[in-house]
């Protein structure tokens, strides 16, 4: 599980992640638990919020990713997603 940088957000980091699921082969590349762990909801009641699922490895694949999931083609574009989405939650509350 990945976190965004601790100083990219006022609130607590750990609140916010990111989760990348490798899979070297198609044979690894489980949708179902990638499905599961999209739609795992954390924190307190009211304040719940789901990760961020990156797939990553070339076992997922050309099929399009499932709702709450990104399929980035290379590092490149794989941390471009994260700093938009630590960026993202940092919101209004950037330093």
């Amino acid at each position: 599980m990945a976190d965004c940088p601790s100083g990219t957000s006022g609130r607590s980091s750990a609140v916010w992640p990111a989760q990348r699921l490798w899979s070297q082969s198609r044979h690894t590349a489980d949708r179902t638990l990638a499905r599961q762990v999209a739609a795992t909801a954390f924190g307190v009641r009211g304040a719940r919020t789901r990760p961020l699922v990156v797939l990553a490895g070339p076992g997922w694949g050309n099929r399009a990713p499932g709702p709450g999931m990104l399929r980035p083609t290379g590092l490149r574009e794989a941390l471009d997603v994260l700093a938009r989405h630590c960026a993202a939650v940092a919101g209004p509350f950037t330093s």
